[in-house]
């Protein structure tokens, strides 16, 4: 309920909690320099409301820390603007928070532009428009520069997009130049190489049968008649590079492979014939 020493619309408070309600409504509570407590203040943003398909802007005013020897400020939350409507009994509304000493540890006067080379600075100018929660920071600077820093975060930098969706950058409306995803693009190099690998062991898998088969013709060569040594080793040859391929392919059989097998069981008859007389 309105207390004592409110009559102006608009007074200060500290804020002490920030939460859901029961019904989803973002609050806090907040008690005035006369020691009135209002509990459950909603929070007035730039518009939307929180309806999906409308803009939605949350920026919480920030809640006491917990104690520290070492920054003891950090116990107090932020100063808060509240605002109190018609009525009564009227509950006071958090239109805005002011800002502290603190804020000059996040923000500094005349920054100038940086070369392109050079990171942006870690505090921005005080007329830059600033974004900054956890250490994870967007800056859109007076400059022109457009930075999205987690320098200060030991969390990800986390692009999620929906199936099918694509992140399209360009330059001067040109978007030929697309952005490639490292995990999809190491499992399709993976992939080839495991391709190279196979290619590599079937290469010097048929390098092998290659040297074998040229060691068999010159055998026929010198053991059998001409017209066997020029079918022999390419026979012998065929198997080989078949082999080593890994393929089940059998070439077809061409007219005279028979006559020329059987000259060649004639030939090696005829020669061990003579060899046991």
């Amino acid at each position: 309920m309105r207390q004592a020493g409110t009559s102006s619309r608009l007074r200060t408070a500290q804020v002490t909690d920030v939460y859901l309600t029961a019904q989803g409504v973002p609050v806090c509570d907040v008690v005035d320099s006369n020691g009135n407590v209002y509990l459950a203040c909603r929070l007035a943003g730039p518009g939307g409301g929180g309806d999906k398909e409308r803009a939605f802007v949350h920026i919480p005013p920030a809640e006491p820390s917990e104690p520290s020897r070492t920054s003891p400020e950090d116990t107090v939350g932020a100063e808060a603007v509240i605002a109190f409507g018609d009525g009564a009994i009227p509950h006071p509304v958090v239109i805005g928070t002011l800002y502290n000493s603190q804020a000059g540890a996040r923000l500094a006067a005349d920054v100038e532009p940086v070369e392109d080379d050079v990171d942006f600075p870690d505090v921005p100018d005080v007329r830059d428009l600033v974004m900054s929660s956890g250490g994870a920071r967007l800056v859109l600077s007076r400059h022109g520069d457009a930075v999205l820093s987690t320098k200060d975060s030991t969390r990800p930098l986390r692009l999620e997009l929906n199936k099918g969706n694509f992140l399209r950058i360009s330059q001067e409306d040109d978007a030929d130049e697309g952005l490639v995803l490292a995990g999809p693009l190491i499992d399709h190099l993976g992939d080839l190489v495991d391709k190279l690998d196979s290619i590599g062991n079937r290469l010097s898998a048929l390098e092998t049968a290659m040297g074998a088969a040229m060691l068999a013709g010159d055998a026929v060569i010198t053991a059998t008649p001409a017209l066997a040594a020029t079918s022999l080793p390419y026979t012998a040859f065929s198997k080989s590079l078949i082999a080593a391929l890994g393929f089940t392919y059998t070439p077809p059989s061409k007219a005279g492979d028979e006559v020329i097998a059987a000259a060649v069981q004639v030939s090696s008859q005829t020669k061990s014939a003579v060899e046991d007389s």
